[in-house]
């Protein structure tokens, strides 16, 4: 690549660095005859929509802001996507963290204000930058910071440009809702930009001692460790801002990147007023270190001192010969402190000094120091006390706060700035200067409401007394009317997109409906058609389909039908049904169920219940006059059993039925017996002989397809007609076959539907 000319424009010079998806090269753009960055994608799926280099192109687009390195050129060459961007010279916010940490808190907080102003502009385009951490933060010669890599950027209303497949941001700076992989919005950079603050003041990120994946885990249950335990010089302001953006909700942080600018800022106003020195020492609770304080008033034997600073040394050095003379006084005086702590004299803090030496001396004390006002001073340079609300010789208790008003130097002379101060914050900036203030109130979509964006008279302008300065503010976005489409059964991407065309902004919520397909719009506010502006939002509510509910089966068997649908109607189950016979359940009880008993179901689940219809009845066919074997074949085939008794006749054979109960005809319950009684023949009558007969007929000898066969036989002169058998021809015989007894020596006959037919044996 290096040498290359890319889009006959761009001389490739060298490569400035390289990550895991992407590698920046320096070049030389012949048209405009200056440097600029080009970054070219070198890891890219195959599966991208859109590959993060145009994301990021399009992402940066959006915004202009003097902090956000900007995009000059975007364009495609050999199948590969190029960016031209500014050429920032410098290092990573990253480096100068490891080579100066912790940092100055002025430092800190001018760098912080700059890049929550940036932010801002970002947010107030609809862009979500999800990596800030300070090795997308270059710091250029002058030490300007510039925010950069907008790689997983998320355009948060019109754009379309979404990264959420992937797994997004640092672990070390990304908020607790990302790690979680949640929707995010503005409150995230909020976060990570707190991190950033925390990393500058204690030169430490959270949890520096686990590895990322544990600092993450800990992150989303557990606030950051306390600034001022690495960093006790850190004032309470500023750790206070820090543990709010860094709150692990989302809801207890700022509201805005505005508000955590404007936070910043006002802190920044603050801190203006002192002198670039060593920050003030830290009084610690514990390793109490004898140490004697001069001021222009007493010479005091204390504990806890502060720690050594340069602006002290000095001071110790000239004290260490009087410490060795007034051994004695010292423990005097220390003795007297220990036992009265609570009786501390307010020193004389007016007599030339600065806030800083003022600051040490009421530490040296157990006291602490707050600005209260900062005054301009026409013979007090900037950063010196001008006075004090506690007069000197007053009583303090340890720990209480001094209250100290202090210069800002001369009154300027020069217009200051009002660019992006809000209305309150313009006329506390002019207080005691001799102009006018005029607000003119204008539409400007590119500048957040309420905010000043342009001034009649430039800044460091001189000042003519008397002279109006308008300034000019923000009505943001000029009202425009649009109708909300009806979203009504559109699924949540066709939604969003009607809404995006119509220049609205959708929000959701989700819901369980038994009606609406899951991630189709049950319902929206406003509803259709009514008339809201331009960029509103629409609450749009997204259905998750049915509520899926679990229940227990109940045990249903036993009991009457009717019954066990009630009680499954009571745990919100369906039922279906069968019938079949029992011998053994009662009709209409259940006999079985499916699912069983003490199952866990979803809720409409249905229930399969088997209900008997009670023994299964059959016709009892006739068996009088039949041979016994014959009789219990005859009963047995439908269904039921047969039980005898013996008895002699003088009318039927023996051997044959002489009756049967049930009779012929009647309903009886399958399985249930039949009792006949069987002939023993005459009494004292010669034992008959029976002989099993095979009789076999042609199917061609019948001429219908169901017929009847009967048999008779003579034996000694009387005639014995056997019983009428009903019979189907079989497709798959040929021929009708059956066996039968008869005595041995009778004459037998064959009956064809009551027509003689020959005797086949």
């Amino acid at each position: 690549m290096i040498g290359k000319k890319l889009k006959d424009r761009y001389d490739v010079l060298e490569m400035i660095g390289s990550g895991g998806m992407a590698t920046v090269y320096l070049a030389y753009c012949n048209y405009l005859k200056r440097n600029v960055a080009i970054k070219v994608l070198t890891n890219v799926s195959q599966d991208e929509e859109e590959d993060p280099l145009s994301f990021e192109a399009k992402a940066i687009a959006r915004v202009s802001h003097t902090n956000i390195v900007s995009v000059y050129d975007m364009f495609e060459e050999d199948g590969k996507t190029f960016i031209v961007m500014e050429y920032v010279k410098g290092d990573t916010l990253k480096d100068h963290i490891h080579r100066s940490a912790p940092l100055d808190e002025r430092e800190i907080i001018t760098l912080s204000t700059k890049l929550a102003s940036a932010l801002n502009a970002a947010h107030t385009s609809g862009v979500i930058h999800r990596d800030i951490k300070p090795e997308n933060i270059i710091l250029d010669p002058n030490g300007e910071p510039k925010l950069t890599d907008f790689g997983i950027a998320h355009v948060s209303n019109e754009g379309t440009i979404v990264r959420s497949d992937q797994i997004f941001g640092s672990l070390r700076y990304a908020s607790p809702e990302q790690l979680k992989g949640n929707i995010v919005d503005e409150r995230s950079d909020i976060y990570s930009l707190g991190v950033v603050l925390y990393e500058m003041a204690t030169g430490k990120m959270p949890f520096p001692d686990e590895s990322p994946v544990t600092a993450a885990f800990r992150k989303l249950k557990e606030p950051l460790p306390a600034v001022s335990v690495l960093n006790p010089r850190i004032s309470p302001e500023l750790e206070k801002i820090i543990l709010k953006a860094t709150n692990i909700e989302p809801s207890q942080r700022y509201h805005s990147m505005l508000e955590f600018f404007m936070a910043l800022q006002k802190l920044n106003e603050t801190a203006a007023v002192m002198p670039a020195q060593q920050p003030a020492p830290y009084i610690s609770s514990n390793n109490y270190k004898n140490r004697t304080v001069v001021n222009s008033k007493t010479e005091r034997h204390i504990g806890p001192p502060p720690t050594e600073s340069r602006s002290l040394m000095p001071l110790w050095m000239g004290l260490l010969l009087g410490v060795i003379v007034s051994g004695i006084i010292l423990v005097m005086s220390l003795g007297t402190a220990a036992a009265n702590p609570a009786d501390i004299s307010v020193p004389d803090l007016s007599d030339g000094i600065t806030y800083e030496q003022a600051k040490e001396r009421l530490n040296a004390l157990g006291l602490y120091a707050e600005v209260e006002q900062a005054l301009y001073h026409d013979t007090l340079a900037k950063g010196y006390v001008i006075s004090q609300r506690e007069a000197p010789g007053s009583l303090a208790r340890h720990k209480d706060i001094i209250h100290l008003s202090v210069s800002r130097g001369q009154e300027p002379t020069g217009m200051p700035d009002f660019i992006h101060l809000t209305k309150q914050q313009a006329i506390e900036r002019a207080a005691g200067l001799p102009i006018t203030l005029r607000f003119e109130e204008v539409f400007d979509s590119d500048v957040l409401k309420g905010l000043v964006f342009e001034q009649s008279i430039p800044k460091d302008s001189r000042i003519e007394p008397g002279s109006t300065l308008i300034l000019k503010m923000s009505k943001g976005s000029e009202d425009r009317k649009v109708k909300v489409p009806d979203l009504s059964g559109l699924s949540e991407d066709e939604a969003d997109q009607y809404l995006r065309e119509a220049k609205l902004r959708m929000e959701t919520t989700e819901r369980y409906s038994d009606t609406v397909e899951e991630g189709h719009v049950i319902s929206h506010r406003p509803s259709a058609d009514t008339e809201v502006n331009e960029d509103s939002i629409v609450d749009v509510v997204i259905s998750r389909g049915r509520q899926i509910k679990q229940t227990t089966v109940p045990d249903v068997t036993n009991i009457p039908h009717a019954d066990a649908i009630a009680a499954l109607r009571n745990v919100k189950l369906q039922n279906s049904f069968t019938e079949e016979y029992s011998n053994d359940v009662a009709e209409g009880l259940v006999i079985s169920q499916s699912p069983g008993e003490g199952t866990e179901v979803e809720e409409d689940t249905v229930v399969n219940l088997v209900i008997s219809l009670g023994p299964e009845t059959v016709t009892v066919p006739s068996v009088t006059g039949l041979i016994q074997s014959e009789a219990s074949t005859i009963l047995t085939n439908a269904g039921l059993r047969m039980s005898f008794s013996e008895t002699y006749s003088d009318t039927v054979a023996k051997g044959y039925v002489i009756s049967q109960s049930p009779g012929q005809g009647a309903s009886a319950p399958r399985g249930s017996t039949v009792s006949v009684v069987i002939s023993q023949g005459a009494e004292g009558a010669e034992e008959i002989v029976y002989k099993e007969l095979k009789i076999v007929v042609p199917y061609s000898d019948i001429p219908t397809d169901s017929f009847t066969v009967s048999l008779a036989y003579e034996l000694g002169g009387v005639r014995t007609d056997s019983r009428v058998i009903e019979a189907t021809k079989d497709p798959s015989l040929t021929e009708y076959t059956t066996i039968v007894s008869m005595p041995a020596g009778s004459t037998w006959y064959l009956y064809i539907n009551n027509s003689q037919a020959p005797l086949q044996q």
